[in-house]
């Protein structure tokens, strides 16, 4: 027999405060081997033979996640949890980062929270991206005048377009299909003269569609849709179980949750 540890962590790799429940099953096959109960703080600990397991994690107001595990001499494995978006409070800061502040073209007390949420995951997000120049992308934003759950609507610098052709000569961001994205306003732009640029994480990818003054419309800048992708989706970056989706739009709350695992952390908070 040989021992196998289990670690819960939140998705940042904190540990976290939650009744949990833990099943070690033989992998291939839907017999339990082991099972235990207890505080997410603990250190689940579980006698077995070495071969290869399904360790299944529930815990309280976090989604259910799986992960296969193969040990032969003892080890421990760590299980990230997310919490479950349906269950999760929004806690909002007293006044937005200074930087935010300074470019916002709307009332964040007018917006509901999911595109309040919205707002500030695309903006850390845009803040940790880098161009050539170290500055971050979000300096690209000279006003946001729109927000909704799953992205935001900004007036560009007008070299904008300049500094996101030279992050593609870089490496740092990847021309992306822009077929699918509409201007925000009508009068003196078209869908036909658009171009987007995507960073190439692997997952919470951050998305810039610029669409172009028309010809003869040289007063008007650059307007930009600006959002977060999940990628591969809330399910299958964190191995969730079960995942119920209520909403056509991405949920605000399933992309806090895969910016903080890649280390981008939105201003602010879910319990």
């Amino acid at each position: 027999m040989s021992t196998l540890r289990v670690l819960l962590r939140d998705v940042a790799g904190a540990q976290f405060d939650a009744a949990a429940k833990i099943e070690v099953l033989i992998a291939g096959k839907s017999r339990i081997a082991s099972e235990a109960e207890g505080n997410a703080l603990d250190v689940f600990s579980f006698e077995l033979d070495p071969g290869s397991y399904y360790v299944r994690v529930d815990a309280d107001r976090h989604s259910k996640v799986g992960k296969l595990v193969s040990f032969f001499n003892g080890t421990t494995v760590e299980v990230r949890l997310p919490m479950k978006p349906s269950e999760a409070t929004i806690v909002f800061p007293q006044a937005p980062p200074p930087n935010l502040a300074a470019v916002l073209g709307l009332d964040l007390d007018e917006l509901d929270e999911l595109a309040h949420a919205g707002l500030l995951n695309v903006w850390a997000k845009a803040f940790a991206t880098v161009l050539p120049d170290g500055r971050p992308v979000a300096e690209l934003f000279k006003s946001i005048f729109e927000a909704r759950q799953d992205r935001i609507f900004v007036e560009l610098d007008a070299a904008a377009e300049v500094a996101l052709e030279f992050a593609v000569e870089a490496g740092l961001l990847d021309h992306a299909p822009a077929s699918l994205h509409d201007p925000p306003r009508e009068d003196g732009y078209s869908k036909d003269d658009v171009i987007s640029y995507k960073s190439p994480d692997d997952r919470g990818n951050l998305q810039v569609t610029v669409f172009r003054p028309a010809a003869g419309r040289r007063d008007l800048p650059p307007l930009g849709d600006v959002d977060v992708d999940e990628a591969r989706g809330f399910p299958h970056v964190f191995d969730v179980l079960e995942h119920h989706v209520f909403d056509e739009l991405t949920d605000p709350r399933e992309i806090y949750e895969i910016l903080r695992s890649t280390g981008v952390f939105p201003p602010f908070g879910l319990t």
